[in-house]
């Protein structure tokens, strides 16, 4: 099974104009290269402050359909930023007609938690939220992590999870020297750590944490077991120096395989 991530599309216009133009025409081209099985968007779809940005968040979504690929979404930190919250963004994605279904749905402070099957893999969609009390980027709650936890597939089912904000084991991993890809920003990571990562070590089979949110960052690395994945930034309406592209992911029976693909480049990672 093949899984395309894309990620910080940060489309800020619909119909799309500009550089929007540009990552509408880059998505269309990838799905067709890669012909993935199903499409992940991990977050900030949309730029939330814009005017008019739930009409556009509603053209996007339905752009998405049209691709007639399942498509799974979890939200990102600039996708609630206005009047809105993430209830608004769950009753625009219950229309959508090729989302998949959301098994296990569980749902902390409008957060939603889901899962999807795939042969002998499950994979997790979270969302890690937007911003903390004191307005640094949220934290996962131990809630969440206790509701993932309930879901775990057991032995028969290798864990994937996918979310928006990267945990602060990416830092640890790249301080420690064992990122391999581009780390080109600071790892922008909640200050409180609420202990996803030991918790899904211990208590889970989740082996694999997909995220986007830093857009000059999209390396992998393995921290004390737990394989750690960036994607790449999709959208052209965003800072950014790297090409945009997508992580292509591939659920094997001998594992899970990745790498970036680029509109004309599949760069093995």
């Amino acid at each position: 099974m093949k899984l395309l991530q894309l990620t910080d599309l940060h489309f800020g216009s619909f119909p799309f104009k500009g550089e929007d133009k540009r990552t509408e025409a880059l998505v269309r081209n990838l799905v067709k290269a890669t012909e993935p099985d199903l499409i992940v968007l991990t977050g900030d779809i949309h730029w939330s402050l814009e005017s008019g940005s739930l009409t556009i968040l509603s053209g996007v979504l339905d752009f998405f359909d049209s691709l007639r690929v399942p498509v799974a979404i979890t939200w990102g930190n600039h996708d609630s930023e206005s009047v809105y919250n993430r209830r608004v963004l769950k009753e625009l994605v219950y229309h959508m007609k090729h989302h998949v279904e959301k098994l296990g749905l569980a749902s902390v402070e409008g957060r939603e938690l889901y899962y999807f099957d795939a042969g002998n893999y499950r994979l997790y969609f979270l969302d890690s939220g937007d911003y903390d009390e004191d307005h640094n980027y949220a934290y996962v709650y131990e809630e969440q992590i206790r509701d993932l936890i309930a879901l775990d597939g057991g032995e028969e089912k290798e864990g994937l999870l996918f979310m928006h904000i990267p945990v602060v084991e990416f830092d640890d991993a790249k301080k420690a020297g064992l990122a391999v890809g581009h780390k080109d920003e600071t790892v922008c990571a909640p200050v409180k750590n609420t202990g996803l990562v030991d918790a899904l070590l211990n208590e889970s089979t989740v082996r694999h944490i997909f995220v986007g949110h830093d857009h000059d960052n999209d390396f992998t690395a393995n921290w004390r077991g737990m394989n750690l994945y960036y994607g790449r930034i999709t959208g052209y309406n965003a800072y950014g120096d790297l090409p945009r592209g997508a992580r292509l992911i591939e659920l094997t029976e001998a594992g899970v395989e990745s790498r970036i693909v680029e509109e004309g480049l599949d760069t093995e990672l």
